[in-house]
């Protein structure tokens, strides 16, 4: 898959007509001493990272997922600020199926950043979208130990932990999510969750019910005082 640096190579040739028009820049004819020679300039030399942003923005505003991203990468090459435009990268990268990009823009950033657990937590949804549950929930567990009070992380942490088969996890998970915000999104699966689990757990603690006799059956005599139960053995 070609990386970030194709996207903002060919960026730069073909979008040129549009950001002329963005930037009102244009080619300019410079005198010399043997007559008008015209000048190239490269368009993007006038638009500011910032202008490209927004345009990717409003891009992505509009439904068109895949040039947005190629004006949010071209801003960062521009200057603009890769922590403010990695969420909306990642975002445009997950609309398009394209997590494997969307990694390639953030896991560098992350290695850099790594108290970033905002960024940390779109990693870890990106991580779980291509199936990847083991590394979705390492990074699940540092965002929780980073931030307690992240409901959305606890639930989803939640989730994969109930997905691997451990409940006491999930468990934990949920009732952290519960006590952050009970009333969000997700607050009355999670409840429901909650409450199921409960009643499992409460019913295999239960002792096992004492077995039936048929119909009919005499009861066991209970032995008279002063003799044994247990026949004696004969000599």
């Amino acid at each position: 898959m070609k990386g970030p640096g194709f996207v903002v190579g060919w960026l730069r040739a073909a979008l040129g007509c549009a950001l002329l028009c963005v930037s009102s820049a244009c080619a300019t004819a410079t005198a010399t001493s043997g007559g008008n020679e015209q000048q190239n300039i490269d368009p993007l030399t006038r638009v500011s990272g910032r202008e490209l942003y927004e345009r990717g923005e409003q891009l992505a505003h509009n439904g068109d997922p895949i040039r947005a991203e190629q004006y949010v990468s071209s801003a960062v090459q521009r200057g603009y600020p890769l922590r403010k435009a990695l969420p909306l990268l990642l975002r445009l990268c997950v609309a398009t199926s394209r997590l494997s990009a969307a990694l390639q823009y953030a896991t560098p950033y992350l290695r850099l950043h790594p108290d970033d657990y905002h960024l940390r937590y779109l990693v870890a949804a990106v991580q779980l979208g291509l199936g990847r549950a083991a590394e979705a929930r390492r990074e699940l567990e540092l965002v929780v130990r980073q931030a307690p009070d992240f409901a959305d992380a606890h639930y989803m942490l939640g989730v994969v932990l109930r997905d691997q088969g451990d409940a006491p996890g999930a468990a934990r998970e949920f009732a952290a999510h519960q006590r952050v915000n009970p009333n969000g999104l997700h607050g009355a699966e999670v409840a429901q969750w909650l409450a199921e689990h409960d009643r499992s757990d409460a019913s295999s603690a239960a002792p096992p019910p004492a077995r039936a006799l048929p119909a009919g059956s005499p009861s066991p005599a209970a032995p008279e005082p002063g003799v044994s139960a247990t026949p004696e053995p004969q000599p």
